[in-house]
């Protein structure tokens, strides 16, 4: 078995989408793969791991990347008022 491991900065990072076939919903699991500016093609994969797990990290991933500063202020409105 081997191991890899890569990181790419949060600012590289272009997109990143949750795969997942039949046998893979059976078993729960998925594949994550993640794109960053200046590759062609997937830079980081992690294939066949939880599928919640993947997911939850899949929204993350997505959130930072599509954040906003207007979108971050009403954010931090919204927890002041709670």
């Amino acid at each position: 078995m081997s191991h890899i491991k890569k990181i790419a900065p949060i600012s590289r990072i272009t997109d990143s989408t949750l795969k997942r076939s039949f046998f893979e919903r059976i078993l729960g699991i998925a594949d994550l793969q993640i794109n960053t500016s200046g590759t062609g093609g997937v830079e980081i994969e992690a294939d066949d791991f939880n599928y919640v797990e993947l997911s939850e990290i899949n929204d993350r991933i997505n959130y930072l990347i599509h954040r906003t500063p207007a979108r971050e202020a009403a954010e931090q409105e919204q927890d002041k008022k709670e």
